[in-house]
């Protein structure tokens, strides 16, 4: 069949993807003679908007549909002014009519591979949930596979936790694992892989108070000598959690003047938006501030497409790490083998005080409870090392 995929120059480039909605995309240059973009290696749910410098670029009603014939688009021509779209299971492109003299940005509803081409919501992947699941199970060069090698009910618990809409752009060489990690970091969630059977599993961390603990640990479970406070750094008085990302950023001669100076502006173009990077939805605790001399405010790339969605997080991110957490790190010479990451324990440390009589330490009790950050097992040693977190010392 015909090909789209570039000339010499791009040989051996990645090809464009896109999962999830995006705003700010920009499409690849494939063919310029002919004016075809790629839009994603596959196909996808719709081409929202195609932008030159902020301003709407129509879609040519003649023939008014999507083409699904590589061969039948090639053969086709576009009329000035307007552009076309090509989707198949192998490809997604768009041609324009005439040649741009702005910068080409596009809004796309991502990858529905998998389902009956254009326009199929059935498989049109939006949360960070689902779309993690899709690419852990399809893309990269040793797929899992989907349900046996997933905890499929932990990834339904994801959308529950956040059901929000993301989106994610990849233009060069990224890994799956680093598409995962930052879709996961956009709801606040972690993923790993389960000690007892090896499946993939995620959890939105939501805190430590009040969860169930798989473990009641002690002083007596630690090898002596082993037990290391580590630092957590200062707790956080406000957090900049960025979103709905813009690809391109413009200047203001890259936007057709006539959108610039629209009153009121166009609700289709929204030019100010191709001007930054990201739009930011920043909560502020100044109590902490006052508290925590130190206090920090934390920043945060996300996928997250609304301001609503954003709002949030943001704030449950405030909410959670606003207090002094505290972190330790040991080794157990028992009692751990069951204990995975991200599971929830209690620690009680004790010694003796001058009189000889037992005391508390570092704040723990039979109570506190911990999250497990990260498990090492030391086969040599005969135990386990555990990292436990919590976000604040009671």
């Amino acid at each position: 069949r015909p090909s789209l995929q570039g000339g010499e120059d791009m040989e051996g480039t990645p090809l464009p993807d896109v999962f999830g909605q995006r705003e700010g995309f920009v499409p690849v240059l494939v063919d310029e003679p002919r004016l075809i973009y790629q839009v994603h290696s596959g196909s996808v749910y719709e081409t929202t908007q195609v932008l030159q410098g902020g301003q709407v670029i129509a879609y040519d009603a003649s023939p008014g549909t999507t083409y699904t014939s590589m061969a039948t688009f090639l053969a086709a021509t576009t009329a000035a002014g307007y552009y076309e779209r090509l989707v198949t299971q192998y490809g997604t492109w768009i041609r324009l009519g005439s040649a741009p003299n702005k910068p080409v940005t596009m809004t796309v509803k991502g990858d529905n591979t998998g389902g009956t081409g254009y326009g199929d919501a059935s498989t049109y992947r939006t949360t960070a949930g689902v779309i993690v699941r899709y690419l852990v199970c399809n893309r990269g060069s040793q797929p899992l596979t989907d349900p046996d090698d997933l905890d499929t009910t932990a990834f339904a618990a994801l959308d529950t936790a956040n059901s929000a809409v993301c989106g994610v752009a990849c233009y060069d060489e990224v890994t799956v694992a680093e598409v995962v990690s930052f879709l996961l970091r956009s709801i606040g969630a972690a993923g790993w892989f389960k000690r007892a059977t090896g499946d993939l599993t995620a959890l939105v961390f939501a805190g430590v108070s009040g969860k169930s603990a798989v473990a009641n640990l002690t002083h007596d479970d630690i090898e002596e000598g082993t037990l290391e406070p580590l630092n957590v750094g200062p707790p956080v008085w406000g957090v900049d959690l960025r979103f709905r990302r813009n690809d391109l950023v413009h200047s203001s001669t890259d936007i057709v003047s006539t959108v610039i100076s629209a009153s009121p502006p166009p609700a289709t173009g929204n030019w100010r938006f191709l001007m930054t990077e990201w739009r930011t939805s920043s909560p502020r605790n100044a109590a902490t501030r006052y508290v925590y001399s130190g206090a920090i405010v934390l920043q945060v790339d996300t996928a997250l497409q609304t301001y609503a969605a954003a709002s949030v997080e943001a704030s449950r991110l405030l909410d959670l790490y606003d207090q002094q957490g505290q972190s330790v790190r040991a080794f157990f010479s028992h009692a751990v083998a069951q204990i995975d990451r991200m599971d929830f324990v209690t620690l009680a440390l004790t010694d003796g005080d001058e009189y000889n009589l037992e005391q508390a330490r570092l704040g723990t009790s039979s109570t506190a409870n911990f999250v497990v950050l990260a498990v090492e097992d030391d086969a040599e040693a005969g135990g386990t090392w555990l990292t436990l977190y919590r976000e604040a010392i009671s």
